[in-house]
């Protein structure tokens, strides 16, 4: 056993030092010589407010929520990008999209991303050192053509458009009975809570009542959306099937909790459950997401560390520095030089007053009109730029679920907003060329019909 060490982490290319953990006192727990396993699961497509641990009237998570009680649960964790390629590629290589450059599910044309060779990802970096490395993907999205499964040395992503969470894990527990005697990086991404909503049988329990009402009310929701091809969507329908969506992979949750209890790991392996992004369900008259609204980029977080206290942290938190947050809790060989690589930092051991996150539209949304757009997020503003000249400013403390601009009655905050977001984007450009520039490649048609079945692709 040794000492809690505070380690060095690169922010935006340059490294410093971090001597205090602040605001909390130091409750980490003393760290083991033997380097610990990392179970990380994405829940792709859930919004926050729809766990019972963020305060949602249903009960939709009972397994999320018991295991949030016993973790460091992060209140106000926002994905630099909500699609679901960029978001992973930011968690696993602790950068943000106009870093990496992988802007969108596809480039226009439907051609595939291809991410610089320079780019540090958690999983290769693990690999190096000993790790068995093993990831179970239910969406086209992360298949192998992404880019994404650079260094899992087992990746088993599905043959057709989507798997089935049930599917999925019980691959992962396959895999789990068969593991190598050596630590683990385990990867279990699950996809049924994207659209459309259909929740499987057996957790199609919710029904349309009073308190949804007053739910939808309060955050301003129509009774109906449309969507992109024009057909329309019955709000309350669609999010009764989505919150059954949500029970169903808590369930997996459950699953995966108890592998990991069967096979003596509970007490050796640390735990990070994260959302990759949200879902409009019709707020703000979105359906689903790529927008820089707070319901598409408020995900879940918790991050599980065997022996430490669990407790809410309120710090605003992005997607990228997730397992900074985590290296900053337990030890694995030689984490500095990973640290080294990353944008992202370890929230716990930072002043968090102020703290501003960085989001921005997907790319994918310019092809239908959609000028690219960018936010910052803090504890009591969201700052929201567009590049047709558009410029909100919203006061989260009084309007939590961004209905009223203020931004022409606060010109000078405006101001100071936008003088940071210019600095940020020029740091994260910069950035990307010391990374080298993503390249793009062809992908078969097969693949192409599988992204357009699910939205991504559209004819130019």
């Amino acid at each position: 056993m040794k000492a809690r060490r505070v380690v060095a982490l690169r922010s935006i290319g340059l490294l410093f030092a971090v001597t205090a953990l602040v605001g909390c006192g130091d409750t980490t727990p003393q760290r083991d010589a033997v380097p610990p396993n990392i179970l990380w699961i994405t829940w792709d497509t859930v919004r926050a407010d729809h766990l019972g641990a963020y305060g949602y009237f249903r009960e939709t998570s009972p397994h999320f929520d018991r295991l949030a009680g016993e973790s460091l649960l992060f209140e106000r964790c926002i994905a630099p990008m909500a699609t679901t390629l960029p978001s992973h590629i930011s968690a696993l290589t602790a950068t943000y999209p106009n870093e990496h450059g992988v802007l969108a599910n596809t480039q226009v044309g439907g051609k595939a991303f291809e991410p610089s060779e320079k780019l540090v990802s958690l999983a290769g970096f693990l690999r190096a050192r000993d790790y068995a490395t093993a990831a179970f993907t239910s969406a086209t999205p992360l298949k192998v053509w992404s880019g994404i499964q650079r260094g899992f040395a087992h990746y088993d992503a599905t043959r057709g458009t989507t798997r089935q969470g049930g599917e999925t894990t019980d691959l992962a527990l396959d895999w789990l009975d068969q593991r190598p005697d050596a630590p683990f990086f385990l990867w279990v991404h699950l996809f049924d809570a994207h659209s459309p909503h259909e929740a499987p049988p057996g957790f199609d329990r919710f029904e349309t009542d009073a308190p949804l009402e007053a739910y939808l009310t309060a955050r301003a929701f129509p009774k109906t959306a449309r969507r992109w091809k024009g057909d329309v969507v019955d709000v309350r329908t669609d999010m009764n099937a989505y919150d059954g969506e949500i029970l169903f992979i808590d369930a997996q949750l459950k699953r995966l909790l108890d592998a990991l209890e069967h096979h003596g790991l509970r007490e050796t392996t640390s735990i990070v459950l994260m959302g990759d992004h949200g879902e409009g369900i019709g707020q703000h008259d979105f359906l689903r997401h790529g927008h820089v609204w707070n319901e598409q980029l408020h995900t879940p977080l918790l991050i599980h560390v065997p022996g430490e206290p669990g407790r809410r942290v309120s710090a605003p938190t992005s997607l990228v520095d997730v397992f900074p947050t985590l290296l900053g809790r337990i030890d694995v060989p030689d984490e500095e030089a990973f640290l080294a690589h990353v944008s992202g930092v370890d929230v716990l051991s930072r002043p968090t007053e102020g703290r501003l996150v960085l989001s921005q539209s997907s790319a994918r949304l310019e092809r239908f009109g959609v000028p690219l757009t960018y936010s910052l997020t803090s504890l009591e503003r969201k700052f929201v730029s567009a590049e047709d000249g558009r410029i909100e400013l919203f006061d989260l403390s009084t309007d939590p679920f961004e209905l009223v601009n203020l931004a022409a009655e606060r010109p000078e905050e405006v101001a100071r907003f936008a003088t940071i977001l210019a600095e940020r984007l020029a740091r994260q450009k910069l950035r990307h060329r010391q990374l080298g520039r993503t390249g793009s490649r062809e992908m078969d048609p097969a693949t192409i019909e599988e992204l357009r079945s699910l939205g991504y692709i559209v004819e130019e």
